[in-house]
């Protein structure tokens, strides 16, 4: 029976010790840490990567870095300065989430996890307006976007302390990254090519819940941490249409990585939002069925980089990618877009796993109308499901 008040992870070489501020900080540090041992499914990685479920969230992500509505000042903000109607958006989706058994010794954990639906939550809201009716003057967007989210709990399934089993082990880790971003874009006029500029807060909450009780039924670790970092960033793109094929387009943006602050107790875990550079591409072949639906091509990658690497989140370098594709059917009164795509989003952390997924979707666009309605669905390799559902109208002459 273990009944000793201090328990030494040797992981690390890191201690847990009485005092109620270094349970908070070492057993973050050390005690979510040691999961880097062997393990099965590890937690899915989308502290940086989640996507915001817009349009293009059934074809792979593919399409926002060359996308032109209220999520280009999150993505690129050079998409706005394509819009020369005032335009609100809003996405819904869920925000995955994951269930972790633990076993093995308490600091070498084995893991195996398995993704699971989550709760629903709105993902994006903004608004585009134009400083004039033609849009010449370019366009200004405010928005807010979830950028990043982990929601994992894990429970005991055989996990031991000094080779004895424990009573009880359980951990709930929620990470989430909220950011509200007011940005300008603006065209050329030959409307091929345009320019965008941003600021972006970032405000990020880390919750941490632990509890391990010994086969004594001695409680070992209780700790409960919550805190939020906030910082500013700038984020900047271009669009580019040639001249030589219309048809064509690429987009590429960059934001700058972000220090959080007021976050003392967490700034071990994770003190800065990486930097991000995006790269996209597209292409649209029109003259199919009779001239009246065109497909869109789209491939996307994100690389996200200049963090700080802490013991337990290792962000300094992750890729992702995305390809995908749109066929547009149309009628005589309305289009309807159908999609598919494959989203690649690798662990950017020793903790945490992939999180690939297939996704499709379906839109409907009235031609006598201003609005739009996409339906998005997304199946990870890891289990569980994701769901979204996005509204765009637009406004003005």
């Amino acid at each position: 029976m273990l009944t000793k008040p201090m328990i030494r992870l040797n992981a690390r070489g890191l201690v847990l010790n009485q005092t109620m501020k270094a349970r908070k900080l070492t057993f973050v540090v050390a005690g979510v840490a040691t999961m880097t041992a062997p393990c099965f499914a590890q937690v899915p990685d989308l502290l940086n990567a989640l996507d915001a479920g817009g349009r293009a969230m059934g074809a792979g992500g593919a399409f926002y870095g060359t996308g032109s509505d209220t999520l280009s000042g999150y993505y690129n903000p050079a998409g706005l300065g394509y819009m020369t109607q005032g335009a609100v958006g809003l996405a819904y989706r869920n925000l995955p989430k994951s269930r972790t058994n633990a076993s093995d010794e308490f600091s070498d954990l084995r893991v195996d996890s398995t993704g699971r639906r989550g709760n629903n939550a709105i993902s994006h809201v903004g608004i585009a307006l134009p400083l004039s009716e033609n849009g010449r003057r370019g366009t200004i967007g405010v928005s807010y976007t979830i950028g990043g989210y982990i929601d994992d709990t894990r429970r005991n399934a055989g996990v031991l302390v000094g080779g004895n089993p424990v009573n009880g082990y359980f951990e709930h880790l929620e990470a989430r990254s909220d950011y509200f971003t007011v940005s300008y874009g603006k065209a050329n006029a030959a409307q091929n090519f345009s320019w965008g500029v941003g600021l972006q807060y970032v405000s990020q909450k880390i919750a941490d819940r632990v509890l391990l009780v010994d086969s004594g039924n001695n409680t070992l670790l209780d700790t409960n941490l919550s805190e939020t970092g906030n910082g500013i960033g700038l984020i900047a793109g271009i669009q580019l249409v040639p001249k030589s094929n219309p048809n064509v387009s690429f987009g590429l943006s960059y934001r700058s990585e972000i220090d959080l602050n007021n976050n003392s107790d967490t700034k071990d875990l994770y003190d800065r939002s990486p930097a991000r550079l995006l790269g996209s591409a597209a292409y649209r072949q029109d003259g199919l069925r009779g001239g009246r639906d065109f497909i869109v091509y789209g491939a996307q990658i994100q690389h996200f980089f200049a963090g700080k690497s802490s013991q337990v989140f290792d962000r300094e370098a992750q890729t992702t990618a995305g390809l995908g594709l749109e066929y547009n059917y149309q009628t005589s009164s309305f289009r309807v877009p159908l999609r598919v795509g494959y989203n690649i989003v690798p662990g950017g952390g020793d903790l945490y796993g992939n999180r690939n997924g297939f996704g499709f979707g379906f839109g409907y666009r009235p031609l006598d109308n201003r609005f739009s309605v996409d339906f998005n669905f997304v199946s990870p390799e890891n289990g569980g499901y994701d769901m979204g559902i996005s509204l765009n109208y637009r406004f003005g002459k």
